[in-house]
């Protein structure tokens, strides 16, 4: 529709996209006032629309950019507000600058009020203004500014990395599938009775980029999605300092670096848990639970552990060191069978005590039994 040329539609711009098919605008829109998509099916824009001014409202159906200019002009008062049952779409591997957005509700047909495929980046300020699904069909979403409002839902099985200042966010997140990573501290939001994180069974919370996350509660309970961790570290020195709660066997994966979990709280459930990757994992809380804990590469570090077995596998180890005051005084206490499964060399189990030198036990083939 509208070549490639100009289309220019005057003050406010009102297209109708009331067929079964998709429609697209390949001429650059030209309008003072904005524009209102409506009608149930969607409406691409795939030109660069630098003369579209004002603010532009998805009344209905999907709107689809396909260029880093299709909203046209950007900043305050060159927004695109989304009505509830309404989409807008980012297609195409394009970054779009700081123009401001407004999500309502769940989207088109429950597909999300905000959609990416591909690999796609947003610089504009996000106000949330109802409970607002955001689905990454594949690919990568980049939010780069603040977001601000109500909750939201992460959908779709590509990724939707958070790097923005969300200081002003203080909801809850639920991660129902693919990954949700968090590179800023403040990506998750601020605490309140009313926010934490939830990762629901096969979906993954990533944080990467050298970060000290506040007290964000956290509940996790999985091994995450295609198993890279219900809890992933995938780069940097990180910590995150909320509580977490587990509500099945887990997995966290540390790809690389270190990620410290620096709450005095980390409730088991009694479930199991397992660390993978070739990264440090610091559970200053311990791990108490009448489940397994099981470390597949890499460290895993704790004041102490209380569980029904310890598994170290080849090449992994798992240190012991006590906070000041800790609990336990750094030690391996076995709730059943007061052992440690055989394990292939050359795993290491280390009990670094306040004020000691450290105590390095190799294990080998056979069992092993540390009493506290």
């Amino acid at each position: 529709m509208g070549g490639s040329g100009q289309l220019d539609l005057g003050t406010t711009a009102l297209i109708y996209a009331g067929s079964d098919n998709t429609s697209t605008i390949s001429a650059s829109l030209k309008a003072t006032s904005g524009m209102v998509k409506f009608g149930p099916s969607s409406l691409i824009l795939s030109n660069n629309n630098t003369q579209l001014a004002g603010n532009t409202y998805v009344n209905s159906g999907t709107l689809i950019a396909r260029n880093s200019g299709s909203l046209g002009t950007t900043g305050s008062g060159n927004g695109t507000i989304v009505s509830t049952e309404a989409s807008f779409e980012i297609q195409n591997n394009i970054s779009i600058g700081n123009e401001y957005l407004t999500l309502n509700g769940s989207g088109f047909n429950g597909g999300g009020a905000l959609r990416s495929t591909n690999t796609n980046s947003f610089g504009g300020p996000i106000t949330l203004a109802s409970p607002s699904l955001i689905n990454v069909l594949d690919g990568i979403l980049s939010l780069t500014n603040a977001i601000s409002g109500n909750a939201f839902t992460k959908s779709g099985t590509g990724t939707l990395v958070l790097s923005g200042n969300n200081s002003a966010f203080a909801s809850a997140i639920n991660v129902a599938q693919g990954t949700l990573t968090a590179s800023h501290q403040n990506a998750l939001g601020t605490y309140t009775s009313s926010s934490g994180t939830t990762v629901e069974d096969g979906a993954t919370l990533a944080i990467q980029g050298n970060i000290n996350i506040p007290a964000e509660p956290l509940t996790i309970g999985s091994t995450g999605y295609n198993e890279t961790g219900s809890l992933r570290n995938i780069s940097g020195v990180n910590s995150f300092a909320g509580d977490i709660a587990l509500t099945a066997d887990t997995q966290i994966s540390i790809d690389a670096g270190s990620l410290t979990l620096s709450s005095a709280v980390f409730t088991s459930n009694d479930f199991s848990l397992t660390k993978t990757g070739t990264g440090t994992l610091v559970v200053e809380a311990g791990f108490e639970s009448a489940g397994d804990l099981t470390v597949l590469g890499g460290t895993a570090e704790f004041s102490h552990i209380v569980c029904n077995s310890l598994t170290i596998g080849a090449g992994s180890r798992v240190v012991l060191t006590p906070i000041a005051g800790g609990p336990l005084g750094g030690s391996f206490r076995p709730l059943a069978g007061n052992n440690i499964t055989s394990v292939p060399e050359p795993s290491i189990l280390t009990l670094l005590y306040v004020g000691l030198a450290a105590l390095c036990f190799y294990i080998w083939r056979s069992k092993c039994r540390l009493f506290s």
